[in-house]
């Protein structure tokens, strides 16, 4: 009998062609034989055709239990997908049984989709992988022949989104569920990263056959962005796909997304996380309330800024009074990534060191808020920041100036900086953004942070209408080789002070 830890594991007899009741001639065979005719038989795409063997006798199932080789080929199907205990406990005895051999993975499935649920329970022994089969839905065979040489683990997970939706649409091999493998060695460490392209859809929240993943990196693009005629991804879809990742170190997103129903959703707790990438979505502010990341490193917010409100984002602004004259034309864009950033700094607060924010804006509120409490960050880089009014655009930069802190005492005033740690400043295609204005707030800093042991130390203005040649002369004269500056009328990048 197995232990009670492979015991969720059905392996009832079933009748399967190379099955027989062993015979008299059976039993006189050398047991490097009967271990070589179970092998073939686990081998015949029969699921648990060891397990079902061993239960025709004693003998059978002691020579099954100690011969590796029968364990070589794993069979799966999606016909009944197993519970995650029974996926992980089946993957555990086949790994453990087949002992250091290299093994071999054969999937029969009638949905693609199912093949990274088929696939996860065995990805920790995924360096001796030899062979993956796919068939069903969908046909496939990936050889790893250089497993024996891998020390490391598989650690990206990169997805596609990609719906059929029976148009006229040829389907290529490039929108199928099959994994790709790629492997690349390097001096010091091995990488491997899994690329599964084109999903139709992610796990729904109410399915839990999906087993723990243990990637570090996960990647995902809906490729439904601009099929305006497919419904979007559900973004509860992604907050399930992301509880199975609990190790995760990297996410990016890149696509569209319906957030009904997300609200009612838990915070997904990654501890781990120190790199997000939200890219051209309506929805960074469900995505950046509903993840828990405190040790959050590098934040990058790109193309979030959106001209119309979709119908399903109503109601999901804040009850604040807003000032229109300080609100550009994507006024519930930049209310959504204000929002969704000052509730992540709520949540956990993370010791952010890099933002980025690239044709993704905020109201000037949002602005003073997260820029009052993000003070351990050191790489700040802003491009086309209030692209619609002069006034935002100048309140913004002015934000970096030193400003008189709160005293109880009138009588001494001490002054202060926001993001007393900022040493690398980007500011690039803000064509509202006064010259004026960058070189009195940057002159005005660094005359006072020069004192302090944080400072400045890469200034980069690039491609700024406003910003012009007397701009760069006057910094070029204070801030000398650290003032980098792109002029809009020019192609080269000028290093002032070299």
């Amino acid at each position: 009998m197995e232990t009670s830890e492979f015991s969720v594991i059905d392996a009832s007899p079933v009748y399967h062609p190379c099955f027989f009741i062993p015979g008299p001639h059976v039993e006189k065979l050398p047991l490097e034989v009967l271990a070589e005719v179970f092998a073939l038989c686990a081998d015949e795409d029969w699921p648990v055709a060891p397990l079902t063997l061993g239960t025709v006798c004693s003998t059978w199932k002691e020579i099954i239990d100690r011969s590796p080789r029968v364990w070589q080929v794993v069979v799966l199907e999606d016909t009944n997908l197993s519970s995650p205990v029974a996926a992980q406990s089946r993957a555990r005895l086949w790994i453990s049984r087949s002992a250091s051999l290299q093994f071999d993975l054969k999937l029969n499935v009638k949905e693609a989709n199912n093949v990274l649920y088929l696939l996860a329970p065995f990805l920790p022994a995924i360096d001796r992988w030899r062979q993956i089969t796919i068939t069903g839905a969908c046909q496939k065979c990936i050889c790893l022949s250089d497993t024996s040489s891998r020390r490391g683990m598989l650690n990206d997970l990169s997805v596609s989104i990609y719906e059929d939706d029976g148009d006229n649409h040829t389907n290529t091999g490039d929108t199928t569920a099959i994994p790709r493998l790629k492997y690349t060695g390097y001096r010091w460490q091995n990488y491997l990263d899994m690329n599964m392209f084109c999903l139709t859809h992610l796990p729904r929240a109410s399915q839990s056959s999906l087993a723990p993943l243990r990637f570090t990196s996960l990647s995902m693009t809906d490729k439904n962005f601009y099929r305006l005629h497919v419904q979007p991804l559900r973004f509860t879809e992604i907050l399930s796909l992301l509880e199975t990742c609990p190790h995760l170190e990297s996410f990016t997103f890149h696509g569209w997304m319906f957030s009904q129903g997300s609200q009612s959703f838990p915070v997904v707790s990654l501890p781990s996380l120190r790199t997000l990438n939200i890219h051209e979505t309506p929805c960074a502010r469900v995505m950046l309330s509903k993840i828990y990341a405190p040790v959050l490193s590098e934040l990058y917010l790109v193309d979030l800024s959106m001209h119309l409100n979709p119908d399903y984002l109503q109601g999901l602004g804040d009850s604040e009074d807003d000032n229109d004259e300080y609100l550009s034309r994507e006024r519930w864009s930049d209310r959504a990534t204000g929002v969704g950033l000052r509730t992540l700094i709520a949540h956990c607060n993370p010791p952010l060191k890099t933002l980025v924010m690239a044709f993704s804006d905020m109201r000037v509120k949002d602005y003073i808020h997260v820029f009052d409490r993000l003070t351990e960050l050191e790489d700040l880089r802003i491009t086309a920041a209030g692209t619609q009014v002069y006034e935002r655009s100048d309140m913004v930069i002015s934000l970096l100036r030193p400003y008189a802190a709160a005293s109880i005492s009138p009588l001494h005033c001490s002054l202060n900086v926001r993001l007393p740690h900022l040493r690398h400043l980007e500011i690039r295609e803000c064509p509202c953004m006064s010259g004026d204005t960058i070189v009195e707030t940057l002159l005005q800093r660094v005359a006072f942070t020069d004192q302090l042991a944080f400072t400045l130390e890469v200034v980069i203005i690039s491609k700024c209408e406003q910003f012009g040649v007397q701009h760069q002369d006057r910094l070029n004269r204070e801030l000398g080789p650290r003032l980098r500056s792109q002029l809009n009328t020019t192609t080269t990048m000028v290093i002032a002070g070299t």
